[in-house]
C-alpha cells in the first residue's frame, strides 16, 4: 500500500471502532443496575450475533444422574451395637 492509502485505511478502522464502541454503549445501556448473570449474558449474545442452544432430552434431569453413595464399609450404622467413647 502507497502512503496515503495506509493513512486512510487507518482513520477508517478508527472511525469503524468508535461506532461500535458506540453502538455496543447504547446496547450495554439498556441493560439496568444490579442485573443478573444471565440477563447480562442474553445481552452479550444480542451484541456478538450468536445464539444459545440447548439439546433437550425429555425425560433427563440432573437428578436422574444424582446416584447416592454407598455406605463405606468401614461406617458402623447406628444401632444397639454402635461404638461409644467407652468402647473405644
Amino acid at each position: 500500500m502507497r502512503k496515503g492509502q495506509v493513512d486512510e485505511a487507518s482513520a477508517l478502522a478508527r472511525r469503524i471502532g468508535n461506532e461500535i464502541t458506540g453502538l455496543t454503549k447504547i446496547q450495554m445501556s439498556l441493560v439496568r443496575e444490579g442485573v443478573d448473570c444471565r440477563e447480562m449474558w442474553a445481552c452479550v449474545r444480542r451484541l456478538t450475533g450468536k445464539s444459545q442452544n440447548f439439546d433437550r432430552v425429555e425425560g433427563i434431569t440432573a437428578e436422574s444422574f444424582y446416584i447416592p453413595p454407598a455406605l463405606k464399609q468401614t461406617v458402623s450404622i447406628p444401632n444397639n451395637d454402635s461404638v461409644t467413647e467407652w468402647r473405644l
